[in-house]
Order: C-alpha cells, then structure tokens, then sequence
C-alpha cells in the first residue's frame, strides 16, 4: 500500500516541496499575529471588583487618576504600569484614595500607593496597593 504525501523524491531523498514550507511559514506567522493581537488586550479588564474582592481594575483606575492629577500639577510624563497581577484584595467599604508611596519601603522606582481605609472584611481591616510608575523614553 502506498501513503500519499506532499513529499517530493528526489535523487533517493525525500523532500517538502518548497510551495509546502511556504504555506506552512505562512499560517505558522498569521496564527502568531492573531494571537500576539489577541493578548494585547487590556490585562486588567476582567479583574473588576464583585461583593467580596476589590478588582484590580478598579485599583489600577485610582492610581491612573492620581498619576494624571500629578502630571497636570507637576508637567511630568509618568505613566501607570498596574499592580502585579497576583494581588487579592477585600473589597473596600469606603472610597480608595492614592498617593505616591514612601521612600523607606525599598523600592527600585517611583511607585503609586493605591489605599482603602476601611474594608468589608472583619479579618482584613485595611489594605494599600503598590502601583509601578514609568516615565516612557
């Protein structure tokens, strides 16, 4: 029995053809694109805040309020990277405020402190969340 393939014979070795590694290039490099584009999709967009946790959309949202008050004020250019992607919070009962994060924690850059006074949570009375900040190039 003999299995058909897109294989071409030539002097005793087998070969793709080259019209084969193109198509397959090809559809290799459109399926990377679509999904490179795919995941540039806003990271934060599904961590919206329900009854139990603070979402880090939201948190994020403050810091970038915040970071925009200060560039107006300031005329600087500092961007709002987001909180790391791990962080879980409870939900605030009271509204967030942010406000540049103190020196004295051993950070490497410029960091938003994005704050809830008061939570929902009787175990987890209060919590602040650092937000990296850049100044783009």
């Amino acid at each position: 029995m003999q299995i058909k393939t897109n294989a071409v014979r030539r002097n005793g070795v087998t070969r793709i053809s080259d019209w084969k590694i193109f198509q397959f290039l090809s559809a290799f490099v459109i399926s990377f694109q679509c999904f490179a584009a795919g995941n540039t999709v806003d990271a934060y967009e599904k961590y919206h805040s329900n009854d139990a946790i603070h979402g880090l959309f939201e948190i994020r949202e403050e810091a970038i309020a915040f970071i925009n008050r200060e560039n107006i004020q300031g005329g600087t250019k500092f961007e709002v990277v987001g909180p790391n992607l791990k962080t879980l919070v409870p939900r605030c009962a009271v509204p967030l405020r942010a406000m540049w994060a103190p020196g004295d924690r051993g950070l490497t850059g410029k960091n938003v402190s994005v704050i809830c006074a008061r939570t929902s949570d009787i175990n987890y009375p209060k919590w602040d969340v650092l937000v990296p900040v850049i100044i783009p190039k």
